[in-house]
């Protein structure tokens, strides 16, 4: 691995250049009257953060294309009609965007004289330089308001569509967007409250109804580069892009109950249950001499500590773990790329981390448990569990970490391993910069 390549290396975000802090996020309150109302908030970004924002879409897009993936939700209209899975595999994904390529120019590349619009959801997983500066944006209101359920995902919006191609709609039961627009061109909301919309439709179903019909009785909310829109869950709208221009939301979803108990149970899917098993089963006989359930119970991965909770306290048990990994991720839902799928990083190959000098990957912070049963910690990095023996240093070390302080790491396992080895502060650390929990400063 090139231990000095850029996509590894951090770039120091200047906070002090931001201006999306504490008490911009008390006027956000205030002005949206605690998510409820929609708003406006003009300038919020500067012009090198929204060139900034641009080139970390550009990234994302790489990504995407690189791993061959819709799975995520990556979408392409053109002309209104959306870009089959076919055309996506042989003109989209072949043909990136280039380094330091105008999106505008990309799109122009590729479908010449054509109306483009793309949406494209986690990019903050192809992307950690986005997930990161969203993650300062939004520590102050996380620390304000708390981290919702199911934590925080993103859209991007990028393309001179005309009307979103998804026509006229109202977003699921308790979603809240905060849009952040980084242009060039700018963009208008139209929007109706419920009653209003279905008082427009007259008893019609919303697709028979021409949507320049609707629009002279809508909520206008034009804005441009550096402005802030944000829209509660429960307005129908649709978007004007008729300027080709670039929005990246943050979603702060207050999800239902059920949509959070059915994440949750694939949580408990995916840690506890051996999915890969291919045994074939066998056909019951008797009620009386039932044995079927062997099957099912060999397909379990729980410990021996863990065999004697009920359902409901394991569900508990799976709920803490999952908030653990949430509040490590700052509230990001999806896992970032690891370096391992980004550029084939290997955890085994940490010799050359001796001589580096890291920090923590700011805003985030690794959090820890100390699983007494079994005498074993789990850290909680960028979303991921990593478990380990326990031992007070890795403790010690952890919390060396979260200091935010910048550490040449021969120095920092001599300082907190006395007893450990210093191979075993070298496999951490490697496995955390993995994570892309911790970064490296040199």
């Amino acid at each position: 691995m090139n231990a000095t390549s850029p996509e590894i290396v951090s770039n120091k975000i200047n906070v002090q250049a931001i201006k999306i802090n504490d008490s911009w996020w008390e006027l956000f309150l205030e002005k949206t009257n605690h998510f409820k109302n929609t708003t406006v908030i003009k300038d919020a970004i500067s012009g090198i953060e929204c060139d900034e924002i641009k080139e970390m879409v550009g990234k994302v897009i790489r990504e995407v294309c690189r791993a061959k993936t819709d799975n995520y939700g990556f979408r392409i209209f053109v002309d209104g009609v959306k870009v089959k899975g076919e055309e996506l595999e042989s003109l989209v994904f072949p043909q990136p965007p280039l380094m330091n390529e105008d999106l505008q120019s990309w799109g122009e590349r590729l479908f010449p004289g054509k109306k483009i619009g793309m949406i494209i959801n986690s990019g903050e997983k192809f992307c950690n330089e986005l997930a990161q500066r969203l993650a300062v944006y939004a520590a102050p209101l996380l620390e304000k308001a708390g981290i919702p359920l199911n934590g925080l995902h993103s859209t991007i919006f990028v393309g001179n569509y005309g009307l979103t191609p998804l026509g006229i709609h109202q977003d699921h039961r308790g979603a809240n967007v905060i849009h952040f627009h980084v242009g060039p061109g700018g963009k208008i909301m139209y929007t109706w409250n419920e009653q209003q919309f279905n008082e427009l439709l007259k008893g019609r179903n919303k697709k028979d109804v021409p949507v320049e019909e609707l629009l002279p009785h809508a909520n206008e909310f034009p804005f441009g580069k550096g402005d802030i829109y944000f829209m509660p869950w429960d307005q129908f709208h649709i978007g004007h892009s008729d300027e080709f221009s670039i929005g990246v939301t943050l979603w702060f979803d207050n999800h239902v109950r059920n949509y959070v108990l059915n994440n949750l149970l694939e949580s408990f899917r995916v840690q506890y249950l051996n999915m890969e098993d291919t045994t074939v089963t066998v056909p019951e006989q008797s009620l009386n001499d039932l044995k079927g359930y062997a099957d099912i119970d060999a397909v379990l991965k729980i410990d021996q500590h863990l065999a004697k909770k009920t359902f409901p306290e394991f569900l508990k048990l799976v709920y803490e773990e999952y908030m653990f990994s949430l509040f490590s991720n700052q509230g990001w839902s999806s896992l970032p790329l690891s370096l391992s799928e980004e550029i084939n990083y290997d955890e085994n190959d940490y010799e050359f981390l001796a001589e580096k000098e890291i920090r923590i990957a700011y805003p985030f912070k690794i959090l820890h448990k100390h699983i007494q049963e079994v005498q074993k910690v789990q850290l909680f990095a960028r979303g991921s569990k990593i478990e380990l023996n326990y031992h007070q240093e890795i403790i010690d070390l952890v919390n060396k970490l979260n200091e935010g302080i910048v550490y040449k790491v021969s120095s920092l396992a001599a300082q907190v391993f006395k007893e450990l080895p210093a191979e075993v502060a070298l496999y951490i650390l490697s496995l955390l910069l993995n994570k892309r929990s911790i970064e490296l400063v040199n």
